[in-house]
């Protein structure tokens, strides 16, 4: 397991100077074993009364819930095993493939009221802030409907309004308390804000399982829902064994050095994990073993021996050539594409690919 060579030490830290920075009570959200290593010493070392964790296993759920005996524990089991971990005090989250906090949130919400989530962000899914208050006062004059969730697109927002922006969704944010005490506000783990005062309930940990902190930016490229053609090592790791992250593995021996590389954000970073395109280090050709989350991928090094952390990672075509065309990386991807007065339109979410001699990504039509 890659866990078994992460600093558990530097997790618990990041974690809780992420519980100081947010000022609030965190919900602590880790998915699949990969996360799974160090839940435990996060639920016994934070501070908080409630944590929730996702689990592959029942066995895990209990170690964690062991870990932490007096504060309430929230776990993600799997369904046909529910049965025997509720008869041993477990709490089962009914949200198989969906966010975690949104199934917390759930609990706290009564069953005769429609409950409903609300995205902001200025562009691509979601609501502008400047449409979210119209939204409130929907939900406010209807007698059926409850606001329990807000959830910042928080990369979106700091590039399109920056400190402006912001504080108007702070203060979007206080009215959606008055309408509901129990909403919960939470924001993405990729997100670049400094979370000294933000009103957040919740941040994912995410990548501090890596020793990467979750409230800052590691690339430019996470100010956007793009994938990076050109990125760069964040950090190297020795491990051996097999390697679990999401629904890959990879096996590797004594001593490997695997690389995390910074590849934008979304969820095109996790298809060129799991299309396994490779990548182009040092003049050496290495092999991409899958995604980590959603800004990151994970580079088997051993064909890059003297890679260091920093260094560039260019996205390679199949033909090998010094850089990925943008027909290759789609096809590579799986996503179709078409020729529209010089621009490249994909089908997937009219997403447009740039191409330019100093960078070259993927992102929303109108990004720029």
């Amino acid at each position: 397991m890659l866990c078994s060579s992460v600093n558990t030490d530097a997790l618990v830290h990041n974690a809780k100077e992420l519980c100081v920075r947010s000022q609030k009570k965190l919900i602590a959200v880790l998915k699949h074993d990969a996360y799974s290593c160090g839940a435990a010493e996060c639920a016994a070392a934070l501070e908080g009364s409630a944590y929730a964790f996702a689990c592959e296993s029942v066995e895990e759920a209990l170690r964690i819930r062991a870990a932490a005996p007096k504060k309430r524990i929230f776990v993600l089991a799997p369904i046909d095993k529910s049965a025997s971990f509720e008869q041993q005090g477990g709490i089962i989250l009914p949200a198989d493939g969906l966010d975690i906090i949104d199934a917390l949130c759930d609990i706290y919400i009564g069953k005769r009221e429609i409950s409903i989530r609300v995205d902001v962000c200025n562009s691509g899914e979601g609501l502008h802030p400047r449409d979210f208050e119209r939204a409130l006062a929907k939900i406010e004059s209807s007698e059926s409907l409850r606001l329990y969730s807000v959830f910042a697109h928080a990369p979106s927002l700091y590039r399109g309004g920056g400190e402006e922006t912001r504080r108007e969704f702070f203060e979007l944010c206080k009215k959606a308390r008055r309408l509901n005490r129990r909403v919960i506000c939470h924001l993405a783990t990729s997100a670049s804000w400094q979370t000294e005062t933000l009103p957040f309930d919740a941040v994912r940990i995410g990548t501090n399982l890596f020793g990467l902190p979750s409230f800052s930016a590691q690339d430019t490229s996470f100010l956007r829902p793009v994938a990076s053609l050109f990125s760069k090592i964040e950090r190297i790791i020795e491990t051996s064994g097999a390697v679990s992250f999401y629904d890959c593995e990879h096996s590797v021996g004594e001593g490997a050095r695997l690389g995390i590389v910074s590849a934008g954000y979304g969820y095109l970073p996790c298809l060129i994990g799991k299309k396994q395109i490779p990548l182009l280090i040092n003049g050496k050709r290495v092999k991409t073993v899958g995604s980590i989350y959603m800004g990151h991928i994970l580079v088997d090094l051993s064909e890059a021996a003297n890679a260091r952390e920093g260094d560039t990672a260019i996205l390679v075509g199949k033909s090998g050539g010094e850089r990925i065309t943008a027909e290759e990386f789609a096809e590579s991807c799986g996503i179709s594409v078409c020729r529209c007065e010089g621009a490249l339109f994909t089908t997937r979410g009219a997403q447009r690919i740039v191409v330019s001699n100093e960078s070259c990504i993927i992102g929303r039509e109108g990004a720029k």
